[in-house]
């Protein structure tokens, strides 16, 4: 069997910070993208050549206030202009566009860093915050790293996993493989067409009960035994058109008595709906309840205590499913004014913070943070790479980190509340790479 994967565990650390560091305000973002290229006024080639990333932080040390601010000019491409006159006047043009294996990003001068309006303001803001109390003076360049403790505001309620449960998208087998040796400690073979699937919690350790759900004619759910490494049971999904629906996703309530399956419809069925989510009793593997969906879901995800689930559509809408209620009343928009939004397609990695309030997806290039609580995107993260060349996303079981995997080989590591880089590295192209515990 052939993996196309790069098993990377990451055990190092945190860095510690120093003891009192309350965290006031932050923000970041990224400006004056420039793309190649603009052709008579018509066309834009999807080329990013070149932005400036930016981000600040005010902190509380000990009573003592500080200012940390910072600012790069990165390039992505290298583009040949070119020229052309009409009527009225030169037109810039490209004549070629080669994007480059690892952007270039300079910092900028500290002076021109302060005169990007964010920035500024978020100065007189700094020297604004409690009036007579100390302030240190501000701090230019990065600081990523010395921030890394609060990255997480609640950590994980349980210990690192030490595990990884795949599923082969070639053979269709379920595989768990041990993270400390990158040894295969289990195989089990499944029915073809498997799609979707989600581990079983269980009560008395690391869960080895494995749901996944067919599509096609086979148009079931399978029950895998990990330990047994055998198929356990199926569960009929007949009343499903085979010809009509895909899987979307599977999810558990955190005592594994609950199982939600979201499916979604290629065409509407005659009320309307794009979708449907069905619940199960898993002790008895029955289904219990059926709830038609408006929005196609393309994924689900479960919330970290379990009692809210998430689905995300096609039309980039995000509805709130409450499980106890076993109603969905609740939806909204992933575009935001002031955002370029945008929504996950079918088959991307949706994560949720171990915290509960973010979700977190990529579009293109760009990783989307989207707050559950206020329920827009609040920030948008650029990844630093071409933005043909983003493939996939992983993220750190601590959710401090996500890191972007590009078909070229390049791995570029952010932070997930400031955006900054922290790493990048080259591999082999097409690789996917798997986060350990924290970063």
């Amino acid at each position: 069997m052939k993996l196309l994967c790069l098993l990377l565990l990451i055990l190092g650390q945190l860095h510690a910070q120093g003891a009192g560091t309350t965290i006031i305000d932050f923000g970041g973002d990224v400006i004056d993208n420039k793309y190649a290229g603009v052709t008579l006024n018509l066309a834009v080639a999807p080329y990013l050549l070149s932005n400036i990333k930016y981000s600040w932080q005010i902190s509380d040390v000990g009573g003592t206030k500080e200012f940390k601010f910072y600012a790069t000019s990165c390039v992505y491409a290298d583009a040949q202009y070119g020229t052309y006159t009409n009527f009225d006047g030169d037109i810039t043009f490209y004549l070629a566009v080669t994007p480059l294996l690892t952007p270039v990003c300079t910092p900028l001068a500290e002076s021109e860093a302060e005169t990007i309006g964010a920035i500024g303001a978020a100065m007189m803001e700094f020297l604004a915050v409690s009036t007579g109390v100390p302030h240190l003076p501000p701090i230019y360049g990065p600081y990523a790293r010395t921030a890394h403790p609060d990255l997480t505001l609640v950590p994980p309620a349980t210990s690192a996993d030490p595990q990884m449960i795949m599923l082969d998208g070639l053979s269709y087998n379920i595989l768990r493989v041990d993270m400390t040796t990158f040894a295969i400690s289990s195989l089990v073979a499944l029915p073809p067409q498997a799609r979707v699937f989600a581990v079983r919690p269980s009560s008395t350790g690391v869960g080895n009960e494995v749901w996944t759900a067919h599509a096609e004619t086979v148009n079931e759910i399978s029950i895998c035994d990990l330990d047994s490494q055998s198929v356990l049971a199926t569960i009929p999904t007949s009343t499903l058109d085979p010809n009509n629906t895909a899987p979307a996703g599977i999810a558990f309530t955190n005592s594994g008595g609950i199982a939600l399956y979201a499916v979604s419809y290629y065409t509407k069925d005659s009320a309307g709906n794009l979708g449907v989510l069905l619940a199960f009793d898993a002790v008895t593997q029955t289904l219990t309840s059926t709830l038609l969906l408006k929005y196609a879901p393309t994924a689900l995800v479960m919330s970290p205590d379990g009692l809210t689930a998430y689905l995300l559509s096609s039309s980039g809408m995000i509805t709130y499913y409450d499980v106890l209620s076993g109603t969905a009343d609740l939806s909204a928009s992933t575009y935001t004014p002031g955002k370029s939004g945008g929504y996950p397609g079918l088959g991307t990695q949706i994560f949720i913070h171990p915290d509960g309030t973010r979700l977190f997806w990529k579009v293109g290039n760009q990783l989307q943070v989207f707050d559950l609580t206020v329920r827009q995107i609040t920030s948008q993260f650029n990844s630093g790479l071409p933005s043909t060349d983003a493939s996939s996303i992983e993220m750190s079981q601590d959710g401090s980190t996500v890191w972007f995997a590009g078909s070229s080989g390049d791995v570029v590591i952010l932070d997930t509340r400031y955006g900054n880089i922290l790493a990048t590295y080259q591999t082999s192209p097409d690789t996917a790479v798997y986060p350990g515990p924290a970063y």
